[in-house]
C-alpha cells in the first residue's frame, strides 16, 4: 500500500505522519457524459509496456510525466510537495489538473461523438453495400436464366439444323435413286 508523507503542525513543531492514498484522497468525480463515454467505450484497463512505449513516442515532448506507465504518485506528490512551504502551490497544482481533465471531458467527449457518427455512417454504408451485393445476385440470376435459355435455343436450333440436314441428305439420295430409274 502505497503512503503519503504529511506534515502536521503541532505546538512543539513539525510532525511527520504517514497516511494511506485512501485517507487523503478524495474520490473521483466525473461528468455525467464523461461517466456514458466511458461506459460505452470498452477500454484495456491496463496497456501493455510495448503499447505504451509507442504512445509515449507518439506523443514525444506532450508526453507528460504522467503518462508514463511507471508512474508512481506517491513519489510525484512527494517530490512536488516535500514540505509545508511547499503546500502552497497545490492550490495552482489543483487548478492545473483541473484544468487539464476538463480539456480531457471535452476531447473525451468529442471522441465519443465522432465515433458515434462514424459508426452511424459505417452501418448505413454496410446496408448500402448489402443491397448492392443483392442487386448483383438478382442481375447474376438474371444473366443465368438467359445464358440457360440461350443454351436451348442453341441446342433446339442445331436439332433442327441436324433435322435439315438429315432432310436434305434423304433428299439427294431419293433424288439420285429416282435419276437411275
Amino acid at each position: 500500500m502505497h503512503r503519503l508523507r504529511v506534515h502536521d503542525a503541532q505546538e512543539e513543531g513539525e510532525r511527520t505522519t504517514w497516511r494511506s492514498m485512501s485517507e487523503i484522497a478524495a474520490p473521483l468525480s466525473l461528468s455525467d457524459e464523461a461517466e456514458a463515454a466511458i461506459a460505452e467505450v470498452s477500454m484495456p484497463q491496463d496497456l501493455s509496456s510495448s503499447a505504451s512505449t509507442t504512445l509515449l513516442q507518439l506523443l514525444g515532448d506532450a508526453a507528460d510525466e504522467l503518462d508514463y506507465p511507471d508512474f508512481d504518485p506517491v513519489d510525484y506528490i512527494n517530490r512536488r510537495f516535500p514540505d509545508e512551504d511547499s503546500l502552497g502551490g497545490l492550490d495552482a497544482c489543483i487548478a492545473r489538473f483541473d484544468a487539464e481533465i476538463h480539456t480531457l471531458d471535452a476531447d473525451l467527449h468529442t471522441a465519443v461523438r465522432e465515433q458515434a457518427m462514424a459508426a452511424s455512417r459505417a452501418k448505413q454504408d454496410l446496408s448500402e453495400a448489402q443491397d448492392s451485393i443483392q442487386e448483383l445476385v438478382g442481375k447474376i440470376g438474371d444473366i443465368k436464366t438467359k445464358a440457360i435459355q440461350s443454351e436451348d435455343m442453341v441446342q433446339v436450333c442445331c436439332h433442327f439444323a441436324n433435322q435439315h440436314a438429315q432432310t436434305e441428305k434423304s433428299t439427294v439420295l431419293c433424288a439420285g435413286h429416282m435419276q437411275r430409274y
